[in-house]
């Protein structure tokens, strides 16, 4: 994966985000590993969710390399293909009231968390059951802890500026995230094993709005 924040000035109205800064990082690396890429993917993202970018907030540019199945079992075949999928993430932070009154402009404490829950409450739960489960749960852990960050995720494929993926990223614990309504069932039988590992604290939870 690759990286990108955004130009401390200001470059396209008062997002400080240049959209065709963004196109060409994305572009040369779907050239480069040639995964699909359209130029509108970028500008209906920031036309349709223009709360997630700004001075605020980062842009990761995401690479996942796949595995195309060659479907036979010949030693002797070439090796499978690898497909490329790109996207990019948009996080938006909640920087500390300290923080934030020493960078103007920056996002205020509360931002992160607010951005989340208008994209949620704007998802249209009525194309499956399971996407108005997942953002009812989403809705109760934003609303049961704190907001560190929110992120979405886009396909630079695809035009029409629709998140993938959406993020809530807090401080609490997987127990304490088990308890929430709606928690996956296999969150709940994994507690054990977190427990027996050592492993607590949950950085960022996630919903995954492609698989549907």
């Amino acid at each position: 994966s690759n990286g990108a924040a955004p130009a401390p000035d200001g470059g396209s109205g008062s997002s400080g985000f240049r959209p065709e800064d963004l196109s060409a990082a994305l572009a040369a690396l779907a050239e480069k590993h040639g995964a699909a890429f359209c130029e509108d993917s970028v500008r209906d993202a920031m036309r349709k969710h223009g709360d997630f970018f700004g001075p605020g907030s980062f842009v990761q540019l995401r690479l996942a390399r796949r595995q195309k199945s060659s479907g036979g079992e010949d030693e002797n075949e070439a090796e499978p293909e690898a497909d490329y999928q790109l996207n990019f993430r948009v996080e938006l932070l909640s920087f500390s009231r300290l923080y934030a009154s020493s960078c103007a402009g920056f996002a205020a404490p509360r931002e992160a968390g607010v951005t989340l829950r208008r994209t949620l409450a704007e998802l249209d739960t009525m194309k499956t059951p399971v996407l108005a489960t997942l953002r009812t749960y989403l809705f109760e852990v934003w609303d049961r802890f704190p907001t560190c960050a929110s992120g979405a995720d886009f396909d630079s494929g695809r035009s029409g500026g629709n998140p993938v993926k959406l993020w809530h990223f807090g401080r609490h614990t997987a127990k304490q995230l088990s308890s929430v309504k709606g928690a996956p069932k296999a969150l709940i039988a994994k507690l054990p094993v977190f427990h027996q590992h050592g492993l607590s604290r949950v950085f960022c939870t996630g919903i995954d709005l492609d698989r549907l």
